[in-house]
């Protein structure tokens, strides 16, 4: 059987005749509808390249290397994955004759690729924000576990060796509440009280705008009403399903239901499928360009204050350093250039002072003070083995 295009959608038809088995055409489809879904992922798909606005910004290459991999990942994920399962869904309710079990099928997919693309999305900001959370209970499990060990340091005849001896049950029994408490899991949930990222968010950081704005994408009632949706399909009954386990009037209590047409209404899921993609791809933006940007909030306990750095300019390796204004204010005192820590030159030249978070400043001031106290003490052996 081949599948039936309907162009016309007042003549479609809608056949709820779910329990048989399909053929398999009715779930592979002809080149008419790869035509309609190649129009759309034309619109859906994104490069995601960062938007770094002009003027100053404080990169951390350190950090940037760690997520860009992360990244790249999410990017594929959400342009191949989650735009083609969108795509097929979207094609077949708007461009084929109504099957249950067809779009159902699509639709699910659809669904659960939503769902997993925010998922992903907040393991990387949760890694970019340092917030201690555990993105697998595997890993916690491993770390608990760990702890509930002594490590020592045995002398031998060639230096030393490692012995990991497990401390005795009664006293992990002790501390084991306390590392549990100590070790969360990142847990996302469009529940707020249960979304542990916001309260770990809340906890360490001041607020931020684009973080505000990305956290309302996640809360707002359209991508509530999908993971509402996914969650039930996965845990309770599929999309498809006619015989379910619900409500029953009138008394409140639950039993068998049967609908000839499906528990669940398909009408302008198309729609909310769109709304949904939207969100997340918006949602991508502004999580590229916080990280690209470094754009991180003041620590809750520096809420309020500000901080500060010179642009720095190197002549000799044409370097754009970004140097914390303590250090900069000392050499400045002392009447020295600042030392560029790429080609150890002095000869650079301080420019203007900029406003800058305290992760990047104080990384900043513990980073150059140890390149510098590297850097005096090579140069104070050198001179005085002359």
């Amino acid at each position: 059987m081949k599948l039936k295009f309907s162009w016309n959608k007042n003549k479609r038809k809608n056949d709820y005749s779910t329990h048989k088995k399909f053929d398999v055409n009715e779930f592979i489809f002809e080149e008419e509808i790869k035509n309609r879904m190649e129009k759309l992922l034309k619109s859906y798909r994104d490069e995601f390249e960062p938007e770094i606005l002009e003027g100053n910004y404080t990169s951390d290459l350190g950090m940037l290397f760690s997520t860009f991999p992360l990244i790249e990942e999410l990017k594929h994920y959400y342009n191949n994955d989650l735009c083609i399962s969108v795509a097929t869904s979207v094609a077949a309710a708007r461009d084929t004759d109504f099957n249950l079990r067809t779009h159902a099928y699509y639709a699910e997919n659809a669904l659960f690729r939503i769902c997993n693309a925010w998922e992903y999305l907040f393991v990387i900001l949760n890694h970019f924000f340092q917030t201690d959370l555990i993105v697998g209970n595997d890993m916690r499990n491993l770390i608990i576990e760990a702890k509930c060990h002594n490590i020592n340091f045995v002398e031998t005849g060639n230096g030393y060796k490692t012995v990991i001896k497990r401390l005795p049950e009664k006293k992990i029994k002790e501390i084991e509440p306390t590392l549990k408490k100590e070790h969360k899991l990142l847990k996302i949930s469009t529940k707020k009280k249960s979304n542990s990222f916001v309260k770990a968010m809340k906890k360490k950081y001041s607020s931020n705008t684009n973080i505000k704005a990305l956290l309302e994408l996640y809360f707002c009632e359209e991508v509530k009403e999908i993971i509402d949706l996914r969650n039930e399909f996965v845990h309770r009954r599929s999309l498809g399903a006619k015989f379910t386990v619900a409500p029953i009037d009138p008394l409140p209590t639950q039993g068998v239901s049967i609908q000839q047409e499906g528990w669940y209404c398909f009408k302008d899921l198309d729609i909310k499928l769109e709304k949904n993609l939207s969100a997340i791809k918006e949602a991508i933006r502004l999580m590229v360009n916080i990280i690209f940007s470094n754009e991180v909030p003041n620590h809750k306990s520096n809420e309020g204050k500000t901080f500060f750095a010179y642009k720095v300019k190197c002549n000799d390796c044409s370097k754009d350093l970004l140097i914390n204004d303590c250090t900069v204010d000392v050499f400045k005192e002392i009447k020295e250039s600042i030392i560029c820590p790429y080609c150890k030159s002095n000869k650079t030249k301080i420019k203007e002072k900029l406003e800058v978070h305290d992760r990047y400043y104080y990384s900043n001031l513990q980073e150059y003070n140890e390149f510098l106290f590297e850097y005096f003490k090579i140069n104070k052996e050198g001179n005085s083995e002359n």
